[in-house]
């Protein structure tokens, strides 16, 4: 009985930040595009991107976006039909029990997000030459210190 309670707990633990992490991360605004634009506009100053380099990474853009926004989206069903289960009115407890699943799958598919960002990462950093990524190196200390100096809420 003590095993089953504790499984339950961790369930409902895990649960409750899978959903509310979801509600955190949507699809690309206008904002966040143009701020892309501006990132490659900044990158490209500092790494002085080929021609060659820069249709790369406006496919590798392409691609991603495409991936994440099927991601985010079935994110999203998958939090709505969460949702709508506990909006039944059944008790919590079963409600929990039928949403154990649905909030399984939404792990998964953050891990498939922090996965699309790795791989969009790895192919950014395979098409520089050695000066550029010593450069880049540069620049993430930059933008890691300047995330460390902003003060948190």
């Amino acid at each position: 009985m003590k095993s089953k309670l504790t499984i339950y707990l961790i369930m409902l633990l895990i649960s409750a930040n899978v959903v509310f992490a979801v509600h955190n991360f949507d699809l690309p605004s206008k904002e966040s595009i143009k701020r892309e634009s501006k990132i490659d506009e900044y990158l490209d100053t500092r790494l002085h991107f080929t021609r060659d380099q820069k249709a790369f990474i406006k496919q590798n853009r392409q691609m991603y976006r495409k991936e994440m926004e099927a991601t985010v989206k079935q994110m999203q069903s998958v939090h709505d039909e969460i949702r709508n289960v506990y909006m039944t009115g059944i008790p919590k407890y079963q409600a929990d029990f039928k949403t154990a699943t649905k909030k399984a799958q939404l792990v998964m598919l953050k891990q498939n997000i922090r996965h699309i960002k790795e791989e969009r990462r790895k192919a950014f950093e395979s098409i520089l030459d050695k000066e550029q990524k010593a450069e880049f190196e540069k620049i993430k200390k930059e933008f890691a210190e300047k995330r460390a100096n902003i003060p948190q809420n």
